[in-house]
């Protein structure tokens, strides 16, 4: 299984799925550059920003 490969099912096991395909659409937006466009280490530091970064539901309730 390739890069873009895991990232589809990434994105696909989402529960909130609108929540988080309109972050990681602003966060992509951010970079300025596509997913494809991005090599091997920066898709990883994206991917690696956006586990960071997203909060669901869930956990913000924790708080």
């Amino acid at each position: 299984m390739d890069l873009l490969e895991k990232i589809d099912l990434y994105v696909e096991n989402i529960n909130e799925e609108s929540d988080y395909q309109k972050f990681v659409k602003k966060k992509l937006a951010d970079t300025g550059k596509s997913l494809g466009d991005m090599n091997d280490e920066e898709t990883k530091k994206f991917f690696l920003m956006l586990d960071k970064e997203w909060k669901s539901k869930d956990e913000k309730k924790q708080k």
